[in-house]
């Protein structure tokens, strides 16, 4: 079951999401970064969350399933503009999904994005822990 679980992110990929409006670079006060989505995601195969920046900038996104067992970790990074956030698609194989869904009340994901602002080199974090339901 080990084996089976280390394996279980079978593809991870920052993928364009045209939807929504992002500050523009210039806004005073808002946040380089910010993770979106709901409180609680659908314990399945598929997981999806939406990350914005507010000026472009490059993002290292680090996921970590946080379950009973052997935790998983996927890390990714590109890069963002502002008005045109990217979903962070996480795809678990067979046993891991099963697992999930097993488990779905003790288990969290963990997901923190560092940016690095391309204009002005400047970093920022921000870390947020989502819930699962069925």
């Amino acid at each position: 079951m080990r084996r089976a679980l280390m394996a279980a992110i079978a593809t991870t990929a920052l993928l364009g999401a045209g939807a929504g409006q992002v500050a523009s670079s210039g806004a005073a006060g808002r946040p380089l970064v910010k993770i979106g989505g709901p409180p609680k995601i659908q314990a399945a195969s598929h997981i999806q969350f939406p990350i914005y920046c507010s000026a472009p900038c490059f993002v290292k996104v680090t996921a970590r399933f946080d379950w009973p067992g052997a935790d998983l970790v996927s890390t990714v990074s590109s890069t963002i503009q502002p008005g045109h956030p990217k979903v962070d698609r996480l795809t678990l194989n067979g046993p891991a999904t099963a697992h999930l869904k097993a488990n779905y009340k003790q288990s969290h994901l963990r997901v923190i994005a560092r940016a690095r602002n391309l204009e002005t080199n400047a970093h920022q974090n921000d870390n947020r822990t989502f819930g699962f339901k069925l």
